[in-house]
Order: C-alpha cells, then sequence, then structure tokens
C-alpha cells in the first residue's frame, strides 16, 4: 500500500479590493423564540452586555467652538457704506410649498 499523500494546506481568503472585510452573518444572542417572547430577559441582557459598568457615568462633551456664520468685508468707494456683511454659506434654494401629510389608517373605525 502507497504512503498517503500529506494534504494540501487551505490559502487564507484574498480581501476584496477595497481591503475591508465583511462582518459574518449570523443570528443575535437574544434572537425571538417567538410571540414576542425573546431568548433573554432584559435584565438578563443588562448584565450580559456589563451595562451595570457605565450607569451613572457621566461624559462630559467638549463644546465645539462656534463657527462663523458671516464675515465682515470691506467695501471701497465713498458712498458705499465701508462695509457688508457676507454670509459664509449660501441658503437652500428650495423650501417645500406644503407641509408632507402622514396618512393614517384607523382600522378600528371602519
Amino acid at each position: 500500500m502507497a504512503p498517503p499523500k500529506p494534504k494540501a494546506v487551505a490559502k487564507p481568503a484574498a480581501a476584496p479590493a477595497g481591503g475591508v472585510k465583511k462582518a459574518k452573518v449570523g443570528k443575535p444572542r437574544n434572537y425571538d423564540l417567538g410571540n414576542g417572547v425573546v431568548r433573554f430577559s432584559k435584565s438578563k441582557m443588562f448584565h450580559k452586555k456589563a451595562k451595570y459598568k457605565f450607569v451613572g457615568k457621566k461624559n462630559p462633551k467638549a463644546e465645539k467652538p462656534k463657527k462663523p456664520t458671516v464675515v465682515v468685508k470691506q467695501i471701497g468707494g465713498e458712498k458705499n457704506g465701508g462695509t457688508r456683511t457676507v454670509l459664509l454659506r449660501s441658503r437652500r434654494s428650495f423650501y417645500p410649498t406644503q407641509d408632507k401629510y402622514v396618512y393614517t389608517v384607523y382600522s378600528s373605525i371602519l
């Protein structure tokens, strides 16, 4: 009997063109068992996610400096007033004429 041949080592899958690997698709830990019943209770998931570590912690957000919306420009000429305030960003060019309606269907009334 001939000696067995060694198996070829599987090569890892090449990364996609962008270099970003896709996340594995699977089912979540706390999936629905049916009729709105989930696998783990609210308190069980609180501990599984270790949310007790973050309750009561305050992380103050650093305030960003406000960007100016207008710039004061000098205008030449004797009778032109001297300065103008110019917007840095132009305003919206389209304003809807009517508000969008939200349709709700009341099946109990019908």
